[in-house]
């Protein structure tokens, strides 16, 4: 697929990732995906900027991870994968907790953008409920190269 001018963008990565992932996430085959990309071009001859997938088969704490449908509170350590329960800061959590609350209330999507302090970083977070979308993915990086971002 090209961009708008006329460049290849993300070659099937991002479709083979929605739809022989996240597209058909269940309980029992859950995925969670982590992107990363460079604030640099790969080379003084290219503006390609090097990208970074990140996709990992879900192990929840439970094996039948609460409800997200009830109207009882749920904290985020009960229904996050066990390596990212691991890895993850306080304020991590803080974020993905709040995320999820509003995950909860909404029927599509939920995106928020923070900074993480004293660094250049920013980081997409993006929720939405299992089953809630498709082709979500490779719909914003269709955006993202649309717009040159």
């Amino acid at each position: 697929m090209k961009d708008r001018r006329g460049l290849l963008a993300d070659p099937w990565v991002v479709y083979r990732i929605d739809e022989n992932y996240l597209n058909n996430s269940s309980v029992d085959k859950a995925y969670r995906l982590e992107t990363y990309r460079s604030t640099g071009a790969i080379s003084s001859a290219s503006r390609q900027q090097l990208r970074c997938y990140f996709l990992q088969r879900c192990v929840f704490p439970d094996s039948q991870p609460p409800s997200l449908d009830s109207d009882e509170p749920v904290d985020i350590k009960t229904v996050s994968d066990k390596s990212f329960l691991e890895k993850a800061s306080d304020k991590t959590l803080e974020i993905y907790q709040h995320v999820m609350d509003q995950v909860r209330k909404r029927s599509g999507p939920v995106i928020e953008l923070f900074e993480v302090e004293e660094s250049r970083e920013r980081r997409v977070v993006i929720g939405y409920k299992m089953g809630g979308t498709k082709q979500f993915f490779s719909a914003l990086s269709d955006l993202y190269h649309f717009y040159g971002l």
